[in-house]
């Protein structure tokens, strides 16, 4: 019984962080990243430069693609995109795939 009442004060922490006891009222602000994803990138940017950059991605896009394009291209596209059709001129939407 005993070990049942220090586990539920261990894990009950609510105490902690309630209304109006908060350690950090604003949080982080927006767009702020995380250190690690600041850290990863500055990883993945450093061996994409030794690896060749910009020369040698290219020449692996042109090589392959059926990855660069549905895989890695569509990463930087927008993925909502607005339309005014205020003249009221009919317009087409097509939608290409990459397979």
């Amino acid at each position: 019984m005993k070990k049942t009442i220090e586990n539920r004060k261990r894990t009950n922490k609510s105490y902690l962080f309630g209304p109006g006891n908060n350690a950090n009222p604003n949080g982080r602000p927006k767009g702020t990243p995380n250190k690690i994803t600041k850290e990863v990138k500055e990883v993945i940017s450093e061996v994409f430069e030794n690896m060749g950059g910009v020369e040698a991605f290219t020449t692996w896009a042109k090589a392959n693609p059926k990855i660069f394009y549905p895989f890695i291209y569509t990463k930087i596209i927008p993925k909502n995109i607005e339309i005014d059709n205020t003249d009221g001129k009919p317009f087409e939407v097509r939608v290409i795939n990459g397979n």
